[in-house]
């Protein structure tokens, strides 16, 4: 085997270790997929069945949808506060540590939650309006997306 210099925290393709992680990692990865696609089609199988557990679901879809757009929300009223540097020595201040495009990926990332936030909460309105015969076309495709990003939002840590 090559014998490679490492560098903490940075681990080149051909380190010794990488075929044992690159499995171990595919394993996990595949078991996270099943959990997930099980989960999300449980869901799927209930909300369609029982008038009950739409109305649960429904609610369960619209707390969460409003929980992530308040969250936005408040994130980004309170880094409007910092000054347009971006720094925290106060109005105009610039950082001399800042990344160029950070302020743009950041507006990205926050109109992404905006916009997953306010289909997890339509979902959460369409659960309460859902017909037992509608198995097929945008609403149940409507569902599964939102199931699916409720179930790998709360995989997710922070």
């Amino acid at each position: 085997m090559y014998h490679t210099k490492t560098y903490p925290g940075l681990q080149p393709i051909y380190s010794q270790n990488f075929l044992f992680r690159a499995g171990l990692s595919a394993v996990a990865g595949i078991f996270l997929g099943i959990l997930v696609s099980l989960i999300v089609n449980c869901t799927l199988l209930e909300i369609s069945l029982n008038a009950f557990f739409a109305t649960y679901f429904g609610l369960l879809f619209s707390a969460v949808g409003a929980i992530i757009l308040w969250r936005v929300r408040t994130n980004n009223e309170g880094e409007g506060g910092r000054g347009s540097g971006g720094g925290y020595g106060g109005g105009g201040s610039i950082d001399p540590f800042a990344q160029p495009g950070r302020a743009e990926a950041e507006a990205r990332r926050r109109t992404h939650l905006q916009v997953f936030g306010a289909l997890i909460l339509f979902s959460g309105i369409m659960c309460f309006m859902l017909e037992k015969d509608w198995y097929y076309g945008p609403p149940l495709v409507l569902l599964t997306y939102s199931a699916v990003l409720v179930v790998c939002f709360s995989l997710m840590l922070e």
